[in-house]
């Protein structure tokens, strides 16, 4: 890891190496969530609560850059589900962008056992390769069947499988069940 890569990497976690990461990227394929209304004051409660990091969306992240200068950002890239239509997640926020808010690191799905998530086994690995380029650590949301009710979902043997495949695949931080 190169040493911007490792200032980037660090400045999502406290100074006890922990971390606690406050999701806020729902509103890009569920729309408003209960509890997510006014981004503005979410953001101001937990981050005066005391969270490291904040997982978003590149439109969060650009119109609340100002509440959100003090914490670790991560921007999620990939998308395309929504209760309006299923279908297979891509990448839909590129390296770029993430650099232009200003963010610490880049995050997207990767799911390998269903057929709306395959595709996260092939655009993961091209984003952080080019996430790589730039310094930019990347956080793997390693799930095996995605949010499907599948029988082995939470298996320990899915579970670490998939989480070694996205660390295989570029993977900085992996987050799952």
């Amino acid at each position: 890891m190169s040493e911007l890569t490792g200032r980037r990497f660090h400045r999502l976690f406290g100074a006890d190496g922990r971390s606690v990461v406050v999701a806020m990227d729902h509103g890009t394929t569920d729309g408003a969530v209960a509890g997510f209304e006014t981004p503005q004051s979410v953001l101001e409660q937990v981050i005066a609560g005391g969270v490291d990091a904040i997982l978003t969306s590149v439109g969060i992240a650009r119109h609340f850059s100002k509440q959100l200068k003090d914490v670790g950002l991560l921007i999620r890239c990939d998308g395309a589900t929504s209760p309006l239509l299923e279908h297979s997640r891509e990448l839909i926020i590129g390296v770029d962008d993430v650099l232009s808010t200003g963010a610490d690191a880049a995050a997207a799905m990767y799911i390998p056992g269903t057929v709306y998530g395959h595709n996260s086994t092939i655009y993961f690995p091209r984003l952080a390769t080019e996430a790589h380029r730039w310094s930019i650590p990347v956080m793997a949301e390693a799930l095996p069947y995605g949010f499907d009710a599948h029988p082995d979902a939470r298996s320990v043997d899915a579970v670490a499988d998939t989480c070694r495949m996205a660390a295989e695949n570029g993977a900085d931080i992996v987050k799952t069940f």
